[in-house]
């Protein structure tokens, strides 16, 4: 492929897995049991309020930054 990348073929089973990762080319759904560590967060709304975060200007002073 132009970009670098592998098209992941089916095995057997109709699994498409290389080194341990699995492939879902149709998208993926959640199962029940999954944990979810995103919560709020959807497939249209990536970043929902409640994952919105600031900036920590302590720890940024810290590390040597200033507003230049």
């Amino acid at each position: 492929m132009p970009a670098g990348c592998t098209p992941v073929p089916k095995d057997d089973d109709g699994i498409r897995s290389s080194d341990g990762f699995q492939f879902y080319y149709n998208g993926w759904t959640r199962d029940a049991s999954d944990p979810q560590f995103r919560s709020g967060a959807t497939r249209d709304n990536l970043h929902p309020p409640c994952c919105k975060g600031c900036l920590d200007a302590s720890a940024l002073t810290d590390l040597g930054m200033t507003r230049e």
